[in-house]
């Protein structure tokens, strides 16, 4: 796997501000704005330098991804490729998430918390990747995800279709979390960043790329915040 020491420019020239939009109380997404100007720091700079890393790459095995794994054994219930850990950005993410926490819990109108761990990956989506309908907090080792996270990133101009991300409203049936009839659907829109509770039923829709070149992947940093 190559370095993941960025170029010193990349790494410290970029501040940003976020443009908030909700989408009811079911999740809140973010345009990260990228401003020089901007006084206010978020992981702009940080989320700088892994772009140019991953999409400078030809291939998913060269930067280090792996297959995704999914808990039911269905190898047909999700196609991607993940970079399960990069140290070298990984804290600073972690970090800058934290800052976060309350301005989202506020917007999803739900009690602030003090993060316990929060979790981050590098996801790929390539032609004919996808996530089925799922949530993240179902097994015993993820009932205290509370929040999950997708922060968006493609090169330009845009080497696929598809990979929306669509979250539908909850239900409750035995005490059970289902999926209602209602949804939103929400771009993969490049610098972009969406929060929403972790138990809410969502997939990510079939990407296609033509090219199925890794670089004009749709990619993601993503992950969950644990709480008590």
């Amino acid at each position: 796997m190559p370095s993941l020491n960025p170029p010193a420019k990349l790494f410290q020239c970029h501040s940003c501000k976020l443009m908030n939009s909700s989408l009811g109380n079911s999740c809140v997404t973010y345009s990260v704005i990228l401003s020089p100007k901007s006084p206010t720091s978020w992981a702009v700079s940080i989320l700088t330098a892994i772009i140019f890393i991953t999409i400078s790459i030809d291939t998913a095995h060269e930067v280090g991804l792996l297959g995704s794994i999914n808990t039911n054994g269905d190898e047909n219930y999700r196609r991607s490729q993940v970079l399960y850990q990069f140290p070298e950005f990984e804290s600073l993410i972690k970090t800058k998430l934290s800052a976060q926490i309350e301005s989202v819990c506020q917007q999803l109108k739900i009690r602030s918390f003090i993060p316990l761990g929060i979790e981050a990956q590098i996801t790929a989506h390539n032609d004919g990747h996808f996530y089925k309908l799922h949530n993240d907090n179902v097994s015993p080792d993820t009932v205290n995800r509370i929040l999950t996270y997708v922060y968006y990133f493609h090169r330009e101009p845009k080497g696929f279709t598809g990979g929306e991300l669509v979250l539908h409203d909850g239900a409750m049936e035995n005490n059970i979390m289902m999926a209602a009839h209602s949804s939103h659907t929400i771009q993969p829109r490049n610098n972009s960043i969406v929060f929403f509770l972790s138990y809410f039923m969502h997939e990510v829709l079939p990407i296609t790329c033509p090219s199925r070149k890794f670089v004009d992947s749709r990619f993601t940093i993503n992950g969950w915040v644990r709480g008590a």
